[in-house]
């Protein structure tokens, strides 16, 4: 696995060579489904996205099992109007909140980050490869060409905390444009009296892996 984060950190290397194609950002309001697996936390999710950058808000619906013993399912309902984040657990019957602290981040490619190969998934679609490090962890992100929808992101930590490499990867398919139907940015009526959490969550950055946010909060939930 050395041998594997060494041949990573040259491929991160020789991308900075190549700046073209520019990073770039998503539309402005998409929806999905993204599946994100981190084995070394044995971590499957599986999220249903609605991503509006011109509303400043963002929905997942969020099915997760840790595990063979935890399966759960959440929506999740971050509105920067409101500086929170809604958190609507189906296994408890119950609403917390976070607060947002950071202001709405549109979903980008980092501006330092590095082209590393363009290429064709399923001999038509034509995708960019981007590279870039978030202090020790190494980001992959594939996006279409030209129009920038996200296909995948894998996120590689050069230690877990226990002297290991950490892996986690999400993959997005059945993008569609625009939002058909935005109820799912209204929280329930439960939330009316929702339980404040001490933990921030913000899905401010899906792109560059932020699911592993959520596993970080849901393990522990």
């Amino acid at each position: 696995m050395i041998k594997a984060l060494a041949v990573i950190a040259a491929i991160y290397v020789v991308a900075t060579i190549a700046q073209t194609p520019s990073p770039c950002c998503t539309p402005d309001q998409w929806e999905a489904y993204d599946f994100a697996w981190d084995p070394e936390r044995d971590f499957r999710a599986g999220l249903n996205i609605s991503y509006d950058a011109t509303n400043q808000q963002i929905a997942v619906g969020l099915s997760e099992s840790h595990g063979p013993e935890r399966q759960r399912t959440y929506d999740i309902i971050s509105l920067w109007s409101k500086k929170l984040t809604y958190i609507v657990d189906y296994h408890s019957k119950q609403c917390y909140t976070t607060e947002l602290t950071e202001p709405f981040v549109k979903q980008c490619i980092p501006d330092d980050a590095k082209f590393v190969n363009a290429a064709t998934i399923g001999g038509t679609l034509n995708v960019d490869i981007f590279a870039f490090q978030d202090n020790q962890t190494f980001v992959f992100s594939t996006v279409t060409s030209g129009t920038c929808i996200p296909v995948s992101t894998t996120t590689i930590r050069a230690d877990n905390g226990r002297g290991e490499p950490d892996v986690a990867t999400q993959n997005i398919w059945d993008v569609t444009a625009g939002i058909k139907n935005t109820s799912v940015f209204v929280p329930p009526a439960n939330c009316a009296q929702a339980t404040p959490l001490g933990v921030e969550l913000n899905l401010g950055s899906l792109l560059s892996g932020s699911v592993s946010g959520v596993f970080e909060l849901f393990i522990k939930f």
